[in-house]
């Protein structure tokens, strides 16, 4: 399973030039399962967990 993460953005500033410049991160985690049961078992449980999340946030 792979889970990506929003992008996110940092401005990184050359010591040479001293100007900055925006630095775009795609960060993504893989993870590994022995078999499918439990791949869909990991997954539903990150559904839930973030369906929890965004109705805290509602």
């Amino acid at each position: 399973m792979v889970v990506e993460f929003k992008n996110r953005y940092d401005y990184i500033q050359y010591p040479e030039t001293n100007e900055f410049e925006k630095q775009e991160y795609n960060e993504q985690t893989e993870i590994e399962f022995p078999d499918y049961d439990t791949a869909k078992a990991y997954s539903d449980e990150w559904i839930e967990i973030w369906q929890e999340y965004l109705d805290e946030q509602t």
